[in-house]
């Protein structure tokens, strides 16, 4: 549903002539939204929520391929995007994996949740600003 946005922030992105101020900020936001639908990809695919794991997986390679594209003139490398993949996904996947009790995991879930929201809410906010257009729903 969001991929299309994803990849209209994609095309402004590429389309930049410099990288902004802010290229380090944005590429963590979008590495850090790439491991949120990592991990909600992970959960999907433990439920066996096919539909629902494809949705978010084609979200998550939206956020990777912004984060890889921000990361070009920040000089990083293959295998420091991938590091940075795994530890972006671990971070938001690791409060469910640790948790022990019924209670806590409900938490660390629904905390995942309001993160998946927030990144949903950032492509939107790319892409309005890619259009120059308001974010305000």
């Amino acid at each position: 549903m969001f991929a299309p946005l994803l990849a209209f922030a994609l095309a402004a992105v590429q389309a930049a002539p410099a990288p902004p101020a802010d290229t380090l900020e944005s590429y963590e936001s979008a590495m850090r939204c790439a491991g949120v639908m990592g991990a909600k990809s992970a959960l999907f695919a433990f439920n066996r929520e096919e539909e629902a794991k494809a949705r978010v997986d084609r979200n998550g390679r939206g956020f990777v391929t912004v984060a890889t594209r921000l990361a070009q003139p920040l000089g990083l490398t293959r295998e420091q995007l991938a590091a940075a993949f795994t530890a972006s996904t671990e971070r938001a996947l690791g409060p469910i994996t640790r948790s022990r009790a019924q209670p806590e995991t409900d938490a660390a879930v629904a905390q995942l949740n309001a993160e998946h929201d927030a990144c949903i809410l950032l492509a939107r906010s790319w892409v309005a600003e890619a259009s120059g257009t308001s974010s305000a729903p």
